[in-house]
């Protein structure tokens, strides 16, 4: 969450990324469970224990000893004899992907590029809105300010920080309509001097016609 200049409330930024699924639980560290309701929360599982003896952590099994008994939604039927939820059949994972799903174990994460990526970020933003009820905030590339060695300027003019294309664009991004430059003068042709300098930078010759004014 951040906020930006001229805008009431903060914005929720989200950043998608994805991690490898694991096809056995073996030795897993994270799992998530997904319950019967679409409505419903994902859970998420802390395990422990190695290979065989991969078992819920201790936490994490109460949390979901009282999520069982509040939404009566059943994870795995409990093995005889025993209190645990992970039962021996838990630990193939190898089928399609069901409602228990297990990260690779010590996996990272990697953010999400081109290709299929751009779809997944753009189907994400639809079903954001959609839930939320809320409009996306657009915005528009502007031109980049340069480093002093890569600016280039033509007879003082630099037309890439000063690009008259983009200054509608630049004053929408910044939620403005017009710019308005206050300079403060002495002399008549100081006046004279700083209309004609932006006249110039702003590709606004017309404007140097009424310098002497």
């Amino acid at each position: 969450m951040k906020s930006l200049h001229r805008l009431p409330v903060p914005l929720v930024v989200l950043t998608p990324r994805v991690s490898r699924l694991s096809n056995t639980i073996n030795s897993a560290r994270t799992a998530w469970w997904a319950p019967r309701s679409a409505n419903r929360p994902l859970l998420r599982l802390q395990l422990g224990g190695k290979g065989k003896y991969t078992h819920l952590e201790h936490t994490s099994r109460l949390a979901l000893d009282v999520w069982v008994r509040l939404m009566d939604d059943p994870v795995f039927p409990r093995d005889p004899g025993t209190k645990e939820f992970l039962p021996i059949t838990a630990l193939d994972l190898s089928d399609e992907p069901g409602n228990l799903r297990a990260l690779v174990p010590f996996s990272k994460s990697f953010p999400i590029g081109k290709g299929v990526g751009v779809t997944t970020v753009a189907d994400l933003a639809a079903h954001l809105a959609a839930v939320t009820d809320q409009e996306l905030l657009r915005g528009t590339q502007v031109a980049k300010v340069l480093s002093v060695g890569g600016r280039k300027t033509e007879y003082g003019r630099d037309n890439t920080l000063l690009d008259d294309r983009d200054l509608q664009g630049i004053l929408r991004a910044a939620g403005c309509e017009r710019l308005r430059i206050l300079a403060l003068y002495q002399h008549q042709e100081m006046r004279t001097r700083m209309q004609r300098l932006l006249a110039y930078h702003f590709n606004r010759p017309d404007l140097t016609d009424d310098a002497t004014d």
